[in-house]
């Protein structure tokens, strides 16, 4: 063999070679990138934050009440929408207020851009994490028994899908009008989760990397027991004029829409779940606005059939709250202005609270299953 032809067969040995050594380094750098993706699940589960930010950070604040409460003090946590992460305020109840060893945990787990069903996952989420409160509080409202209330602005799902965790399919996939398209948008929307979820991500670790218009800031408003009064001075004021015009123009369109079946359906799935973790369950219906308390029949005569059908059926308590707060305390017909929530929640501590402290009994188990 000639050196000439020596020489060509090197040069193509090593051609052959590079482009091995670049074929292996691109499968590598896929396999690797689609690891790094696949590790957003568990990391979301272990630091939920990076996923949710609102939901994460009180889940994480939950359990570090839990972790230094006495075992002799019970920990009692709400469920509900924005009208319940506005409008409860454990910090304004004495009970909460009270020296360690006397206090207890009263927690407000409501949840933004939610209703019914995400009440339902987010129950599941915490039993799921290992986390049984003594007393379950259940947000109720007539604005979450109508289909439409129910469901996010962008998407005719219940929970944006951005937030929906995997777990939350065991109860989304059976309430959602079209579970199919459920599906494509969540995985749509993770294709690539730890860019999808930069967001989450830097307004957890990095916030001042995060441009203003695009920071998630609504921790920044909320105080150590999951109350978000602070969002109120973000929202913009209305007129005692406009506020009334809202409630009606709302009460007006449920006067001409049926109960929603899958509401109803969701209020009695909780009560089940909680009966069946042996937790008390109670629901709460939240302060409402004059005009809505004494709304046309057409509204009023449906609601209330639901609520005594629900008791009657399942025996849950119902506390009515919704004379508990002044017309001049709601932003909007539905929210509560700081000053409402401070009435609304003094109320529930000597109604509901006090009463559940002065008789709890503590079993031998604990808040933290796991």
């Amino acid at each position: 063999m000639s050196s000439h032809d020596t020489a060509v067969n090197t040069r193509a040995e090593r051609r052959s070679k590079r482009s091995r050594r670049n074929r292996a380094v691109v499968a590598w750098t896929f396999f690797g990138f689609v690891a790094l993706q696949l590790t957003f699940f568990p990391a979301s589960m272990l630091w939920p934050p990076i996923q949710d930010g609102e939901y994460g950070h009180k889940i994480v604040n939950l359990r570090n009440h839990l972790k230094q409460k006495p075992a002799d003090r019970p920990a009692i946590v709400m469920f509900g929408s924005s009208l319940t992460g506005w409008g409860l305020n454990p910090g304004a109840m004495s009970n909460v207020k009270a020296a360690p060893s006397r206090g207890a945990v009263v927690y407000n787990f409501g949840i933004n851009s939610s209703g019914v069903m995400v009440e339902l996952a987010c129950l599941k989420r915490l039993l799921n994490a290992g986390i049984r409160p003594d007393l379950v509080l259940i947000e109720t409202h007539p604005w979450f028994l109508f289909e439409g209330y129910n469901h996010v602005h962008d998407k005719h799902h219940f929970f944006p899908v951005n937030r929906t965790q995997l777990q939350d399919f065991s109860v989304f996939m059976r309430y959602d009008a079209n579970p199919t398209q459920l599906v494509f948008d969540w995985a749509w929307n993770h294709v690539i989760p730890w860019y999808d979820h930069r967001h989450d991500l830097q307004n957890t670790l990095l916030p001042k990397w995060v441009p203003r218009e695009k920071r998630i800031g609504v921790w920044d408003y909320t105080d150590q027991h999951g109350w978000e009064g602070g969002l109120t001075s973000q929202s913009t004021p209305l007129t005692p004029a406009e506020v009334l015009a809202s409630a009606k123009y709302h009460v007006e369109a449920m006067s001409y829409a049926p109960i929603f079946p899958e509401s109803e359906r969701a209020f009695r799935e909780i009560v089940a779940v909680c009966r069946e973790a042996k937790i008390p369950v109670t629901l709460v219906r939240m302060p409402e606005m004059t005009v809505m308390r004494e709304g046309p029949p057409a509204f009023t005569d449906k609601v209330e059939k639901f609520y005594a059908d629900l008791h009657k059926d399942t025996k849950v308590r119902i506390i009515d709250a919704r004379a508990w707060a002044d017309d001049a305390h709601f932003t909007d017909g539905f929210h509560l202005y700081p000053p409402g929530s401070i009435a609304f929640s003094t109320r529930l501590e000597r109604e509901l609270v006090t009463p559940f402290v002065a008789s709890f009994a503590p079993s031998a188990g604990t808040n933290l299953i796991r």
